[in-house]
């Protein structure tokens, strides 16, 4: 995380991104129970984009992030 970026809003800033989930999914993500960063590939995918952060399509973004 770079401590010295400034993010055009709070939605943006990476310190914040956890600060409306409960406790127990955080514990799990803080104990390696849940990988926050598997997660995040997982839900670019389902969105379309690629590992570049393009829209890509379904297809090719599961692929570019080695999801099913």
């Amino acid at each position: 995380m770079g401590e010295n970026k400034t993010y055009e809003s709070d939605a943006l800033n990476p310190r914040y991104v956890f600060q409306a989930i409960e406790h127990e999914l955080l514990m799990e993500i803080a104990t390696g129970e849940v990988n926050a960063q598997k997660v995040a590939c997982k839900v670019l995918a389902s969105r379309g984009f690629g590992s570049t952060g393009k829209w890509v399509g379904f297809a090719q973004a599961k692929k570019e992030w080695g999801v099913s």
